[in-house]
């Protein structure tokens, strides 16, 4: 595997990192599109578990458009 497995790797460069240099595997935020699916799923599910209100408070929090 190489940089170009990241999935923050796009047109030679990191897209997430402020330092746009890619450290490739040796970097701390190195994951393939396919780990980083699974880790979306897991939180998902994680959220799902907790109770309405816990749910309705992270939604508000993280995907609530502000001006709203």
């Amino acid at each position: 595997m190489s940089e170009k497995d990241c999935f923050a790797y796009q047109r030679g460069a990191c897209s997430v990192l402020t330092l746009r240099k890619c450290l490739g595997r040796g970097c701390r935020f190195y994951k393939t599109a396919e780990q980083l699916k699974e880790e979306q799923d897991d939180a998902m599910k994680r959220i799902l578990s907790l109770d309405p209100l816990h749910q309705q408070e992270i939604y508000d929090k993280y995907y609530r458009q502000s001006g709203r």
